[in-house]
């Protein structure tokens, strides 16, 4: 397995549990069109999900610390 595609699927996975188990964080999340590159240079390299990556986990651990999941019983992680 390639980084690119562990990073990718360590993305889904944060993103899937913040969709399932913490509803109030989604809209927080820069996952839309503003963040994709619209020059015609492919900035979206291993870097630019790493860092992605990055700030979903810290999103993650900051909402964890301080608020209860919306979506199902307690999980700590």
């Amino acid at each position: 397995m390639s980084r690119l595609q562990y990073l990718l699927i360590e993305i889904n996975s944060v993103t899937s549990e913040i969709s399932s188990f913490y509803h109030e964080v989604y809209p927080f999340l820069t996952e839309d069109t503003v963040t994709i590159p619209s020059q015609g240079k492919d900035l979206m390299n291993e870097k630019y999900f790493e860092d992605y990556l990055e700030s979903l986990q810290e999103i993650l651990h900051h909402h964890k610390l301080t608020h209860r999941p919306t979506g199902g019983e307690l999980r700590i992680t």
